[in-house]
């Protein structure tokens, strides 16, 4: 397994002749939570969009695990990578833990079906994100924030080795948010997993990032750890904005705006 799952060459990508993403060049290491940040309209969904296959790109220029992303096949995809979107449709009628069992599709059999070994792990990822207790209701019943962490839940019984989110603490509140993250963050760890987010929250990117990608107007303004990236300078070019930077045992810990 390589190093680097996940390998950027210069993507370019303009939506009606407006250049989205100018250029991107990236290399995600395994295991790594990497977290994509940026202003409103800086290519940050579109980037993820592209990495999950879900845009056309042009050959070279996307690699999963050294393999040109136009070369795989749907199923084989869905087995190397899980997406977590930003919005999410459901007809009525599917339970919580249908979904949740739609994760296990690329692993189940056409002719066995789903096994008691894919019923437990569904139960395991509904009980890691706080789902199991709404196994039963129908999805389109649930909040925002807990159809959210059933879609989390999917991911994680999918059991890809890279997990896409886009933005998954936005209907959260703050509870959630500190224990989806830190659950996304464990679960990673504890399986080598690589996570690529699409962060809005600076603070959440500074505690969970082991690499961070700054965007602005399509074009990477910064990359490397929290501590390279989140700079004065770089947050006042990227959003135009003051910040102080606050430190423990000097070791960067919250980042202030300065209003």
């Amino acid at each position: 397994m390589t190093n680097y799952p996940i390998k950027i060459d210069k993507l370019t990508f303009a939506y009606d002749k407006e250049t989205v993403l100018n250029q991107i060049e990236l290399k995600i290491a395994k295991g790594d939570f990497v977290s994509i940040i940026g202003p409103n309209g800086s290519g940050k969904t579109t980037l993820l969009k592209h990495i999950a296959k879900l845009i056309p790109t042009r050959r070279n220029t996307v690699w999963v695990n050294e393999m040109d992303i136009h070369d795989y096949k749907a199923m084989e995809l869905a087995k190397t990578m899980s997406l977590v979107p930003q919005v999410n449709h459901f007809e009525y009628g599917f339970s919580a833990f249908d979904v949740v069992m739609m994760g296990r599709h690329p692993h189940v059999s056409g002719i066995k079906g789903e096994t008691k070994a894919d019923i437990g792990v569904v139960k395991r990822a509904m009980e890691q994100t706080d789902t199991y207790q709404f196994r039963d209701r129908a999805i389109n019943t649930l909040s925002g924030g807990e159809r959210q962490r059933v879609v989390l839940a999917r991911a994680i019984a999918q059991d890809a080795q890279i997990l896409l989110l886009d933005e998954p603490i936005t209907y959260l509140d703050i509870h959630h948010q500190i224990d989806v993250v830190s659950l996304i963050h464990r679960h990673a760890r504890e399986a080598n997993k690589t996570v690529i987010a699409v962060m809005h929250d600076l603070n959440f990117a500074l505690r969970f990032s082991d690499f961070i990608v700054l965007l602005k107007q399509g074009t990477v303004l910064s990359t490397g750890t929290p501590e390279e990236v989140l700079t004065p300078e770089n947050l006042k070019a990227a959003y135009g904005i003051e910040v102080e930077l606050i430190k423990k045992e000097n070791k960067l810990v919250h980042i202030m705006p300065i209003f």
